[in-house]
């Protein structure tokens, strides 16, 4: 709504001035065609040409201008606008053209991109973009006196896909525009210098665009100095990073508003403009009001409402860096949380794999120690039983148990059933370990011996079945038992000072064990019989 305020108010103060203004221009035939494209197809929108090229249209509209305006325009709409704005410049004295959106360099040629454009691919050059020295010809055929104004060197990632269609000719594909020689009678501006790039803009318009909107319409100011101010605005509004840039051989100074016929119009025009300004807060218009009227009653208070407007948005991007800041760190945390995860998830696995390698090392163990002793039986070898691995030799079935009950306490171990000794006694810590990792896992396997179908059932599970069940004096931490950290206690001071020494027993108190004097020293009774230990 504001916005909307503020281009009346502009029109309104334009329409004010061509009233006042000496008619120098009613006999002038001006026709202007204005493209705004922001709403592309195939990459990010763009935020401010659509309301760039209504701004801009507004203002010529009120300049006395014929204007076409069109905005996001595909390939063959484009093709369209560009054939009516040629057959409106029969007979006309002023032909202005202004574009806002994509634009790239391929070759020294400078294409503007359409809002379809794909760019996959060589050919799009030829069928998909506009190259803009066919409206800079077809001005310069019907008209004498042309203005092109492009602001379309904002940074194009549909670039990027042309440069990895053309491969090694994508060397070819230039920075920003390329620079352009205006024939006579022609001015071409551009938002920033060839072979740069041109900012967006953070507000309503792009820094460039803006500019020219609080410049057009100052009375008395010929196109050269009007494009001076807005220079420097630019400067001003990007730290020097875009310099507006543009080449001239116009015959002739060109005024949009010829100067005020008298002073009534400085005071009529200002008070619209202030109104306009204040109502709306556009920072525009406001600083419109201030550099055209530096004596006007309003003038402080407009110069103070610029000042509030900067910190206000000054302060609206701090907040909006803070909260970026705060999304990388959340994102950053979550990341890194995944991260872990993995880690932990990998470690697991790896470990269950070990343990598949080691009961599968095992089960070949007790394989080929049978095999062995089958064959010693049946050679009556039994001297050969050296030969059989260590610990396996003395009782296949309890070697055998062993090491299945080792296999299955590790296995247990691992998915937190099991907190005793990996020592191969199937014990009854073990068996209701086995137990409970049934009944928690929910499958079929009996606790009360080992078997392979319990270690393979074991050995299946990824992840944590069990809560951790850690030993007498351990914790749990991180899904492992830990020793538990024993309690700092302090002396108190109160069983320090009550605390009494156990009396000494004097000697002469103990008698020799009736047993003999060889036995341990007693305390005396008194009986007959005792001997009393000497001093």
């Amino acid at each position: 709504m504001s916005s909307h305020r503020a281009i009346c108010g502009l029109a309104s103060f334009a329409l004010l001035a061509a009233t006042y203004a000496p008619d120098l221009h009613a006999s002038e035939k001006r026709v202007a065609l204005v493209i705004g494209n922001s709403a592309y197809q195939h990459t990010a929108t763009l935020s401010n040409p659509t309301n760039d090229a209504k701004d801009i249209a507004t203002a010529l509209r009120e300049l006395k201008f014929d204007v076409i305006e069109a905005l996001n325009l595909d390939k063959a709409a484009m093709d369209r606008t560009i054939r009516q704005f040629a057959r409106s410049l029969t007979g006309t004295d002023v032909g202005l053209f202004f574009y806002a959106g994509h634009g790239l360099q391929v070759s020294g040629q400078n294409y503007l991109v359409p809002t379809d454009a794909k760019l996959e691919d060589a050919s799009g050059l030829d069928f998909e973009l506009l190259r803009m020295d066919l409206v800079h010809r077809t001005m310069e055929r019907e008209v004498k006196t042309n203005l092109l104004f492009i602001d379309a060197c904002r940074d194009n990632p549909l670039s990027r896909n042309l440069a990895r269609a053309m491969g090694t000719r994508s060397a070819e594909i230039g920075r920003g525009l390329a620079v352009v020689e205006s024939g006579v009678g022609t001015l071409i501006a551009f938002s920033t210098q060839p072979g740069n790039v041109a900012l967006d803009g953070e507000g309503r318009n792009s820094p460039f665009a803006g500019a020219l909107v609080r410049r057009i319409a100052k009375p008395g100011e010929d196109l050269s100095t009007i494009l001076i101010a807005v220079r420097n605005d630019v400067m001003a509004a990007t730290r020097n990073r875009q310099v507006p840039w543009e080449h001239s051989a116009l015959r002739a100074r060109f005024f949009f508003i010829d100067a005020p016929a008298s002073g009534y119009l400085d005071r009529e025009a200002a008070q619209v403009l202030w109104t306009t300004a204040r109502d709306t807060r556009s920072p525009a218009l406001l600083q419109a009001y201030v550099d055209r009227y530096p004596k006007a009653e309003h003038h402080a208070a407009a110069a103070a409402m610029i000042e509030q407007i900067k910190k206000e948005q000054s302060a609206r991007a701090e907040l909006a860096k803070r909260e970026a800041e705060l999304r990388q760190a959340e994102e950053g945390r979550i990341q890194a949380e995944l991260k872990k995860a993995k880690e932990m998830s990998l470690a697991a696995e790896a470990q269950r794999l070990a343990a598949i390698r080691a009961a599968d090392e095992a089960r070949e163990a007790l394989k080929a120690a049978r095999a062995e002793q089958e064959k010693l039986a049946k050679e009556g070898q039994q001297t050969k039983l050296a030969a059989v691995p260590a610990g396996l030799v003395t009782d296949a079935p309890e070697n055998r148990m062993s090491l299945l009950a080792r296999s299955l306490q590790g296995e247990l171990k691992r998915v937190g059933c099991y907190a005793g000794a990996v020592d191969g006694r199937w014990d009854a810590q073990t068996k209701q370990a086995l137990r409970d990792f049934a009944r928690i896992a929910k499958v079929a396997v009996s606790g009360d011996d080992p078997t392979e179908q319990a270690l393979e059932a074991v050995i299946g599970q990824k992840n944590r079945v069990c809560a951790a069940k850690c030993a007498p004096g351990e914790t749990e931490k991180d899904g492992k038992c830990v020793a538990r950290a024993k309690p700092k206690t302090q002396p108190r001071d109160s069983q320090v000072g009550s605390a009494k020494a156990e009396p000494e027993r004097s000697s002469s108190s103990l008698c020799w064990n009736p047993i003999g004097a060889a036995g341990p020293m007693v305390p005396c009774t008194g009986r007959p019989g005792e001997t009393r230990a000497s001093k």
